[in-house]
């Protein structure tokens, strides 16, 4: 393998969690905008929704963890090879600092962020469930207004 070979590799590896990240993103703010967009949504979609969540956060959080350990090896064999690069593939010295970079973060820092960004997204979920009279409601008036989101609370 060539230290070529090795950059390519770690590109895509990193292009890899990237799209893990959007995919998260995505479905994360679609759960919450749909968990808050009806008036009043029976609590059993709301749970199945909350646990439906949970399920694609635990297995999405192994995708992107697994998916950043490959890349922390593979710069740490970047890193080690260019301390002694081989005598058929030398590294010039001016392009030394652009093997460290681009270091991928610690799975356990990665890890921290997702746990914590998913148990937000989940208590969002069901918050739903404990302040039912609030509502999120989308106006938009006759033109020339301008449509604009609003919230709002029932009167009990």
């Amino acid at each position: 393998m060539k230290i070529s070979d090795a950059l390519a590799h770690l590109r895509s590896t990193s292009d890899q969690t990237h799209k893990f990240w959007a995919y998260y993103q995505a479905f994360s703010a679609a759960a919450v905008g749909f968990s808050w967009a009806s008036k009043a949504p029976p609590n059993s979609l709301i749970y199945g929704l909350f646990f439906g969540y949970a399920v694609f956060a635990a297995l999405n959080f192994r995708l992107i963890i697994s998916s950043q350990r490959s890349a922390l090896i593979i710069w740490n064999a970047i890193n080690d090879y260019s301390k002694s690069p081989s005598k058929e593939e030398e590294i010039p010295y001016q392009f030394m600092p652009l093997l460290r970079l681009n270091k991928p973060d610690k799975p356990l820092i990665i890890g921290a962020i997702h746990g914590i960004v998913s148990i937000s997204i989940l208590l969002a979920i069901m918050a739903r469930t404990w302040f039912p009279e609030i509502s999120v409601q989308y106006v938009c008036p006759l033109p020339p207004y301008r449509c604009y989101s609003a919230f709002s609370v029932m009167a009990p």
